[in-house]
């Protein structure tokens, strides 16, 4: 009989799309018991995503903190003083009341993973921490390198690792972790492709019909490069603009940097936020897809699940290297090209190239699909959880 180990699995509350299937997919595990928390803020359920077939087989609950937004890096993971002490209270009790064998936090940053950390060592069992940590984050206050330095330590201390892809596996090597007890976790995303219903939508609301269209769809932040995408646009040679539009989809706090950038490009539409439901049109409707993301003040794009959405629906990309879903997910000159990030230059040449090589255009997006069928695997991201487990259990 196959042996079933107790897994507490502690996250930072359900994330709805390609979630659905992990967690289906880990409920039939032949070798774990999982029991879910999900940690959220007061008067939000953090399960409203999850649907009902799902719900019933579960074993969860809820971690409810605050709904208070004051700046978590001097104290914890973003709820201020009275937030933090909560969160060590409610969930050193919730480990307390709960037998496990090994347990599965998301990502070394947040304040519930060192608490995690600290009570699994304390009643000698297991801990595996998933990152998606693959560059040192300069931190400006004395309070943020020390955070960070024991962030560090808790990846070091961890029994296993779950990294997302090729440039976390690195960076946990650069750290001087075994790589024996890194087990790769592909960040997986829905495949977007049955989702379309209408792949000319957005092409009539933004008079884009006809026309070359290049996408962003991301937040409105000035890290995310945006600025470099707008700038290579408006130098692209006229001839070409005349038959393009850049279609800006997304919300934030720097969108009147960006409007203003534009003003007087009629060819750049500005469309606001789209909607889960939206999201599959909208990626369907453009030629080729665009993340520009900066290295901004050090601080890079984590992953970028839009790369992968875009690949589901087999989408040119161009991106940079500051985006850490690109070692896996752009192959550059195959399904598109990863850049040096703030070169609008270099930018607009490649933009340039796709739009005179229709043939080119095709051939990537078909590339594109064929890398997201080969990396997008649920299965083998639930087999990385078990080996995990697995491996965490075995050693001394």
């Amino acid at each position: 009989m196959t042996t079933k180990y107790n897994l507490l699995y502690v996250n930072s509350g359900f994330k709805s799309g390609y979630a659905k299937a992990l967690y289906s997919k880990l409920l039939d595990s032949k070798i774990l018991n999982i029991k879910f928390l999900f940690i959220v803020k007061e008067g939000l359920s953090g399960t409203d995503k999850i649907p009902h077939s799902l719900k019933n087989k579960m074993n969860f609950r809820n971690l409810d903190l605050p709904d208070k937004k004051i700046s978590l890096n001097k104290v914890g993971p973003g709820l201020g003083i009275l937030g933090s002490i909560k969160l060590c209270y409610l969930l050193s009790r919730f480990i307390f009341k709960n037998n496990f064998d090994a347990l599965l936090t998301s990502t070394e940053n947040p304040l519930h993973t060192k608490v995690c950390f600290f009570w699994s060592k304390f009643f000698s069992k297991r801990i595996i921490i998933w990152t998606e940590s693959w560059y040192d984050y300069p931190r400006s206050s004395l309070i943020g390198s020390l955070y960070q330095n024991l962030s560090k330590y808790l990846l070091l201390k961890a029994d296993s690792i779950l990294v997302h892809g090729t440039a976390q596996r690195r960076y946990c090597q650069y750290l001087g972790i075994s790589n024996k007890k890194i087990f790769t976790h592909n960040f997986c995303s829905e495949d977007l492709e049955p989702q379309v219903t209408d792949s000319h939508y957005f092409r009539n609301l933004t008079s884009s019909e006809n026309k070359f269209v290049i996408l962003y769809f991301s937040q409105l932040f000035l890290r995310k490069g945006l600025s470099v995408l707008i700038d290579a646009f408006k130098e692209l040679d006229s001839s070409i603009k005349l038959k393009s539009s850049l279609i800006i989809a997304g919300k934030g706090v720097d969108e009147q940097v960006f409007r203003k950038k534009a003003v007087n490009e009629k060819n750049i539409k500005f469309i606001g936020y789209v909607s889960d439901d939206q999201k599959a049109n909208l990626l369907s409707s453009c030629d080729i897809f665009v993340l520009p993301s900066t290295d901004f003040h050090g601080q890079k794009e984590g992953w970028g699940l839009v790369i992968n959405e875009a690949a589901s629906l087999s989408k040119p990309i161009i991106t940079t290297d500051a985006v850490g879903s690109a070692y896996d997910l752009v192959y550059d000159n195959h399904n598109g090209y990863i850049l040096e990030n703030r070169n609008p230059e270099l930018l607009r040449e490649k933009i340039k190239k796709l739009y005179n090589n229709p043939d080119l255009v095709k051939s990537m997006g078909i590339k594109s699909r064929q890398i997201f069928t080969s990396f997008n695997q649920i299965v083998k991201a639930v087999k990385s959880i078990e080996s995990s487990v697995e491996y965490s259990l075995r050693i001394k």
